[in-house]
């Protein structure tokens, strides 16, 4: 059952933002909020819940990936003496937000696309490791009280190529990293200058099938929209010399059914 109304009671000012965190926030970003005067509320509602306006009485929605704020949501919680102003996304992807409606009502849009990129670069390297000298194997094996290491041989990713999908932040951040592995950075983007990616000594390639096709290695890190989802397939995982797809970002990107 779905809370009827919910009441906050503050000392109000009209410089104070009334802030939902409706996922959650790290409390280094809550204390500087605070700081300013701004009153931050993490109070989980359910989709049900925002559905019937229960997010009126705030300024803004801060979500991470849990909450969806569609088009109906949205329009729950604007018009008739609706405060909201504003919708974040503390990360990158906008996909769980519908951008289009939300600025088509008057909402401003923003995401942090600075703050998580060093942690999704570690863990795509991290990764890289992992399934190139069977960490997790070896770990699972040893909990298990077995040392089966003819199973274990891993391979050296120095000469490899690394192919990046996308080359924003996160894949500049990875292709540096790589490249001190002894990898050979390429990447795809139509939406990057070739030479901007040429000038740090990345490999760059005009189509995405020519960039399977000449790496070992695989990283997705490009934004979920109706062209790149599910656009790794067994078509594209069949031309790469030797298969092992990689990337923290790889999984909304991948057609589990032709892989």
């Amino acid at each position: 059952m779905s809370r009827a109304k919910i009441t906050y009671h503050y000392h109000w000012s009209s410089s104070m933002a009334m802030i939902l965190a409706n996922d959650g926030v790290d409390q280094r970003c809550r204390r500087k909020l605070e700081s300013s005067g701004d009153v931050v509320v993490e109070n989980k509602l359910s989709h049900e819940e925002l559905k019937e306006g229960l997010a009126k009485e705030f300024d803004c929605i801060i979500v991470r990936s849990a909450t969806n704020l569609t088009e109906e949501v949205i329009q729950a919680n604007t018009g008739g003496g609706s405060k909201l102003k504003l919708l974040i996304r503390a990360g990158v992807g906008l996909d769980n937000i519908d951008t289009t409606f939300a600025e088509s009502v008057g909402l401003i849009v923003r995401n942090t696309p600075n703050a998580s990129t060093n942690s999704v670069v570690e863990m795509t390297i991290s990764h890289l490791l992992c399934g190139s000298r069977n960490i997790i194997s070896a770990n699972l094996d040893m909990k298990n009280g077995k040392w089966t290491k003819k199973n274990l041989v891993g391979s050296e990713l120095g000469g490899k190529n690394l192919g990046l999908v996308g080359y924003g932040r996160i894949a500049r951040g990875v292709a540096r990293i790589a490249s001190t592995l002894g990898m050979n950075p390429h990447a795809y983007d139509p939406f990057v200058d070739p030479k901007l990616v040429s000038e740090d000594g990345v490999v760059y390639h005009d189509t995405v099938e020519s960039l399977f096709s000449n790496c070992t290695h695989i990283s997705v890190h490009c934004s979920k929209t109706k062209e790149t989802e599910s656009m790794v397939n067994k078509d594209l995982i069949s031309l790469m010399p030797h298969r092992s797809p990689s990337g923290i970002e790889c999984g909304r990107h991948v057609d589990y059914q032709r892989a």
